[in-house]
Parts: structure tokens; C-alpha cells; sequence
């Protein structure tokens, strides 16, 4: 959702215990192929999405390391999951 403070997320996947360096990969490939898929700003958008596991720290979640969270980037863009 859009704030006047910016986007704000609902994650109904935090009803449970769920893998955080997966949940934010799959959000940032999703932001990602929908700005390719639009016509979007790609630049803009990769750097956002490159900024995630930052924001995730800051807000308060635990770390997601950058060596994680590139690899699932690659899985995600790559692989079956996203097509389905």
C-alpha cells in the first residue's frame, strides 16, 4: 500500500514462522519482472530492490546477508517459481 509516508507492506505470510531472506527475495523479483514486464524504470527499480535487506535490518528484522539474498535473487529470476 502507498502511505503519504511511503509504501507500507502487509505481509500475510508473518502468520507464521517464514524465511526472511525469502520473503524479501520474492518481493524484490516480483518489484523487479513487474518494472520489465511494464516498461518500468528496471535501473530504478533494481536499486530499490538491491536496498531490501537493508530496510528489512533497519526495520527491525534480522539481517539478511547479501551473498543470501543475491543467490535467491538468481533462483527466483531464473527458476519455475515465479512463472507458475
Amino acid at each position: 500500500l502507498m502511505t503519504d509516508a511511503g509504501p507500507v507492506l502487509i505481509d500475510l505470510d508473518s502468520l507464521s514462522h517464514g524465511y526472511p531472506a525469502f520473503d524479501l527475495t520474492l518481493l524484490g523479483s516480483r518489484l523487479l519482472l513487474a518494472a520489465l514486464n511494464e516498461d518500468g524504470d528496471a535501473v530504478a527499480a533494481a536499486e530499490v530492490v538491491a536496498e531490501l535487506p537493508e530496510m528489512y535490518a533497519g526495520a527491525g528484522g534480522k539481517p539478511v546477508p547479501q551473498e543470501i539474498f543475491s543467490w535467491f535473487m538468481a533462483a527466483l529470476l531464473v527458476g519455475p517459481v515465479w512463472a507458475q
